[in-house]
């Protein structure tokens, strides 16, 4: 299967595969089997006409091979195989394999056409020479380890490669080598035919000496991968201010190419002494108890034990050991990138043995284009092959991710998905993957800052401030900024103070006159506690009684200052102060030691309330609403299609997960008319002081007002109001439920 997300399970083909890979870590389990031949092709019909299991039928028909008859069957396990990066250019790994082989060569052409017939009307003939036949099992485990690193990044070139070193044992290995005879068949309706004047090297291994792990063999396999990779800019990304990360989750090159050769070694077994090379061998012998397995097992072997070997003379030469060489194969594989998730791939396999091997295991030769489309969380894959056995053939493999599991499956001949019921080819593969791969770290708002590092991970921010937003651009982000749309100064929390007296301008009912917080921002320059604009003596003491004018003296009690305090009473009788300081100026230095707010709620009688009500006109407080009279004044006589809420944790003004999934809700089935208008109400709960609360309420209604113009709603349409502390609707008792209510932002729906 050639997928770049499965390394671990083609390091078996090529170990340079897990380095530089799209997974950190991988555990992948799986099965392969492969059965090809090039003369008989079994009728996979559910058992018909078997004598025997799955395997063991054989009724089928006959194919002309293009050469010597040959059977090819192989069979492997990865039990574990596992993968760890330790960087991007070291790798290493560990495979527990299961592996088993058969191979039948020199097949005698006469008993392949009388088997396909179930000797019925056999072929007769002359003896047929059956020098060169060879039948060789065994199976073995492995443990594989292998190391991969890369070799060179030069950004447009790459090279790696890697290597694995295996240590084998034998679990059983069986031999059958023919150096001359004949066959010949004895009538044309029976499976019994001649074998003369057999000269054979046979052996199994001794059973005896696995108890003592004797049957011992090591093994290599070495590959390099080179990759050209003209598109440089893809390979990188942007994110936590470095605009070079590499994307390792993503292949970067636009071709590939892989070499390797695989299984280099052998495994040496004690022989059997009652399994012997013999000369001399005559019998008539059922022929299909020699010829006929197609699968793995000792049968056969048993019965040329109990028949060939009992009526032959024991040759002189014998050993007490006997070599199974590996299965070695070289590999090459050229990937193409075509565009976006399209690849087309060529694969061959070349076995490496020699013909004078009689105890030769192999692979088969197998070339292979796959056109494919391969993405991170799936893959499909047609492979057009061309084997050994001269046949094309046509097959599917898929991948599927689920989470951290990826599932892989497929075949070179899917035939008989189509309802072909026999074939000289039978090939399968299926596993499962648990992998981590790499990924590019999350940043749900886009602002190339990852969640990870994100301060505000819903709001688009910028890198110098840890992914929050600085709207107004006063270098100040709006998570610290108490008016994210007016520039302000790091001193006033971001907020806008035109005339510098330390009030800010929401708060500031003077915004250009500089003045003092207990009269809300306005100036009072003769220190009287009456306000400029409410003073009718602005430039002479006086008192609130008499508009801000001092009191003539009455007669009857001496007031020499005339600030409304009689002189027994007045702690500064010759200057005139204010009845809330006890005839003494109020300034700057004493304003906030007296209690002037409180003093100044219990006697108002200049009404200078009533007449600062006519500032709220000024625009720094016209969206300021401080009764439920005001908030339906809003609303009456309007049309309100709809409204929304968004609620806010305590002390908050940054809108959560949770909320951004119900904003992100509500604007998708917001209808965008050209009537309609949004109107913003900012509220906050009863905790905390007035002023705060006014600015909290306003700060939530414009991070409202931001995520629907950041989502493309118009913002002349979007019109924002803020209560004070003064809104709560909550009257009695206030539990936290209520409080949670409280803090929110509407956003109503008008239709103008």
């Amino acid at each position: 299967m050639m997928d770049n997300y499965v390394s671990s399970n083609l390091a078996s083909f090529n170990p340079s595969s897990i380095v530089d890979s799209k997974t950190k870590f991988a555990f992948t389990s799986g099965i392969n089997y492969n059965s090809t031949s090039n003369f008989f092709a079994k009728n996979y019909a559910p058992y018909n006409n078997y004598s025997g299991g799955f395997f063991d039928g054989i009724k089928g028909k006959y194919v002309d091979p293009n050469k010597t008859g040959f059977q090819n069957i192989n069979f492997n396990i990865d039990i574990i195989n596992l993968k760890f990066e330790i960087n991007h250019n070291n790798a290493i790994g560990y495979a527990l394999r299961g592996r088993a082989y058969s191979n039948r060569s020199g097949i005698p052409e006469i008993w392949s056409k009388n088997v396909a017939l179930n000797y019925i009307g056999n072929e007769l003939n002359s003896p047929e020479n059956l020098t060169g036949y060879t039948y060789n099992q065994v199976e073995f485990t492995e443990h594989a380890f292998t190391y991969a690193r890369t070799i060179f990044d030069r950004k447009q070139t790459f090279f790696k490669m890697g290597a694995t070193f295996k240590v084998l044992n034998g679990l059983s290995a069986r031999h059958f080598s023919v150096n001359s005879g004949t066959l010949e068949f004895l009538d044309d309706s029976s499976s019994v035919a001649t074998f003369k004047d057999l000269d054979a090297d046979y052996g199994k291994n001794s059973s005896e000496d696995q108890l003592f792990f004797s049957n011992r063999g090591f093994g290599f396999d070495i590959g390099g991968t080179f990759e050209f990779r003209p598109n440089i800019d893809k390979q990188f990304y942007e994110m936590d201010g470095n605009s070079k990360n590499i994307r390792w989750d993503i292949n970067k090159y636009k071709l590939k190419i892989g070499a390797s050769v695989t299984d280099i070694g052998s495994i040496k077994f004690e022989k059997d002494p009652t399994f012997y090379n013999f000369t001399n061998a005559s019998q008539n012998v059922t022929a299909e108890s020699i010829f006929k397995s197609v699968s793995l097992g000792p049968a056969p072997f048993l019965q040329i034990q109990d028949s060939l070997q009992k009526t032959g003379v024991k040759s002189t030469t014998q050993n007490s050991q006997m070599k199974m060489n590996m299965p070695t194969t070289a590999h090459l594989n050229i990937d193409y990138y075509i565009k976006k998730n399209y690849y087309v791939s060529y694969n061959v396999s070349i076995p490496i043995y020699s013909k004078s091997d009689k105890t030769v295991i192999n692979n088969t030769f197998i070339q292979t284009i796959t056109p494919r489309i391969e993405s991170n969380n799936y893959s499909f894959m047609m492979p057009i092959s061309h084997q050994s056995n001269g046949k094309f053939y046509f097959g599917l493999a898929g991948r599927m991710v689920l989470n951290k599991l990826t599932m892989f499956a497929g075949s070179n001949n899917a035939s008989i998905i189509f309802g072909q019921k026999s074939s000289l080819t039978r090939n399968f593969f299926i596993g499962t993957i648990i992998h981590f791969p790499y990924e590019i770290p999350s940043d749900i708002d886009g602002d190339k800052v990852s969640d990870k590092k994100d301060i505000c991970p819903l709001d688009f921010g910028v890198i110098d401030y840890y992914g929050c937003p600085d709207t107004d651009g006063d270098e100040i982000p709006d998570k610290e900024d108490l008016c994210i749309y007016n520039k302000g100064t790091r001193e006033t929390n971001g907020c806008p103070d035109t005339d510098g007296d330390g009030i800010i301008d929401m708060n500031d009912l003077c915004p250009n006159v500089a003045g003092l917080g207990v009269h809300y921002g306005c100036p009072d320059r003769d220190f009287d506690g009456v306000i400029d604009m409410a003073d009718k003596c602005p430039d002479v003491p006086g008192i609130e009684l008499n508009n801000g004018c001092p009191f003539e003296n009455p007669g009857c009690c001496m007031d020499n200052d005339g600030d409304g305090v009689s002189n027994n009473v007045d702690k500064c009788p010759d200057y005139a102060g204010s009845v809330y300081n006890e005839g003494c100026p109020i300034d700057s230095l004493n304003i906030n030691k007296i209690g002037l707010n409180e003093k100044k709620v219990e006697l108002d009688p200049n009404n200078t309330a009533d007449q600062i009500k006519v500032l709220k006109n000024n625009d720094t407080i016209r969206n300021f609403i401080t009764t439920k009279e005001d908030l339906k004044q809003l609303t009456e006589n309007k049309n309100v299609l709809g409204e929304h809420n968004i609620y806010f944790n305590t002390d908050q003004a940054t809108i959560t997960p949770e909320e951004q999934g119900n904003f992100d809700r509500f604007f998708a089935m917001l209808p965008y008319d050209a009537s309609l208008t949004l109107m913003v109400i900012g509220y906050t709960d009863k905790d905390g002081s007035l002023d705060y609360n006014l600015i909290l309420s306003r700060k939530r209604a414009e991070t409202v007002k931001r995520k629907l113009i950041e989502n493309g709603y118009p913002a002349d349409k979007i019109v924002l109001y803020y209560y004070g502390e003064a809104k709560s609707l909550k009257k009695g008792s206030y539990t936290d439920e209520q409080k949670q209510m409280d803090r929110r932002v509407e956003i109503k729906i008008i239709k103008n």
